[in-house]
């Protein structure tokens, strides 16, 4: 028996990046994600930061870029690369126990449909070529922009200053060994975002059609204790994700700091920079809000029914009062602020004000420094006048 309840729990478990043998491994493992943000710490970032430390600066060049001025590289492979990796593997993990403490109370006949919904899931969250795909994308972005920067970036940089593949590549310069693994570490973080935002895009489409084909049988209580119906955990997932963006809304911020302040080249010279900010400012709101919006048509029609009997008592008061029955306006009076206190009180989002809080911290917070450059720049070029 407890075999076959083993088989069934493992047959109805959806995998995040199943294709992805690395990522599998940390998923599957009962490591703390403290543990492993502390190992991408210890076994890339510090050996990338003492490379780049090492780099010894290019006289020849007035406007040479040191990894510690490097902004978005130095502060982000210490504190936020290894944040977000811990996140990532406890948001890869959150999303199969979402879903069983969704399906908790289903019958056989729901997890017969359960399971050929999940295999469904399955199919467009792991395609079998998917990994190459993101695999051949990334590479070829990567090439195009250390490319540009061997040839066209205007000061040398901790990057750009050695000789290493220069002659295969034709460039006038090569990478240091520091900007070799640069180049190594930024490949594996860009394949990582992008199957991180497409588990976040299916997620996202997998839990709107479950509630679709499911909705009537998840249990949805309007007084439960954490604020949303029982439905908690959806807001408490997606804040995973949502930290994640407020990560790399940092990230995104420090590139504009490293381009518009510490470089003083325009934001447009690295058409990777506003590429990404658009793509940032467009599918954070999309990837927070979406498996938000999942359960809503749910939780709506539960708070409605859940109010129908208050409403027809008061329905039915405010007709004895019309019809000069007996005086009920001190029942009526009690009955009201009851309802209007309920309908305040339950929720129809998964989510609460910590969820909101969240989602302006993940969306509108990382932004705001794309106009703050701009900002301190004009202060330090006025200084610099008076000065």
């Amino acid at each position: 028996m407890a075999e076959d309840e083993g088989g069934r729990k493992e047959a109805e478990r959806l995998e995040p990046c199943r294709r992805v043998p690395l990522v599998r491994t940390l998923i599957a493992r009962k490591w703390a994600p403290a543990v492993i943000g502390v190992g991408f710490l210890v076994a890339v970032s510090l050996p990338m930061s003492l490379a780049g430390i090492l780099t010894p600066p290019n006289p020849d060049h007035a406007g040479y870029l040191t990894y510690g001025r490097n902004l978005s590289w130095s502060l982000s492979i210490l504190v936020l690369f290894p944040l977000a990796v811990g996140l990532t593997v406890t948001y890869y993990r959150a999303i199969p126990g979402l879903f069983r403490r969704l399906t908790v109370d289903f019958r056989e006949q729901d997890r017969t449909r359960y399971r050929q919904f999940l295999g469904t899931a399955d199919k467009v969250l792991n395609p079998p070529f998917l990994s190459a795909v993101f695999l051949l994308l990334t590479l070829a972005l990567n090439a195009v922009y250390f490319s540009q920067a061997l040839t066209n970036e205007p000061y040398g940089t901790w990057i750009t200053n050695g000789e290493l593949l220069k002659g295969m590549l034709g460039t006038p310069s090569g990478f240091s060994v520091a900007g070799l693994l640069s180049v190594v570490v930024q490949v594996a973080l860009v394949y990582w975002m992008t199957h991180l935002v497409w588990n976040a895009l299916v997620f996202a489409w997998a839990l709107n059609r479950f509630f679709r084909k499911f909705g009537p049988r998840v249990p949805v209580r309007p007084l439960h204790e954490d604020g949303c119906c029982g439905l908690g955990r959806i807001g408490d997932v997606s804040m995973y994700f949502n930290s994640i963006l407020f990560l790399m809304g940092l990230y995104l911020s420090l590139k504009v700091i490293d381009r518009i302040v510490v470089q003083d080249l325009p934001l447009m010279h690295d058409i990777g920079n506003p590429v990404l900010l658009g793509s940032y400012a467009v599918l954070a709101p999309i990837l927070f809000f979406l498996p938000l919006a999942a359960p809503h048509r749910r939780m709506k029609g539960v708070k409605r029914e859940f109010l129908r009997p208050l409403i027809e008592q008061y329905a039915a008061h405010v007709e004895a009062i019309r019809t000069g029955g007996e005086d009920r306006y001190e029942d009526l009076a009690k009955l009201d602020a009851l309802m209007q206190s309920l309908r305040k009180r339950l929720p129809v989002w998964p989510f609460n004000v910590r969820s909101m809080k969240s989602f302006f911290g993940a969306v509108v917070t990382p932004v705001l420094p794309v106009a703050l450059p701009f900002a301190v720049k004009a202060v330090v070029d006025m200084l610099r006048g008076v000065l």
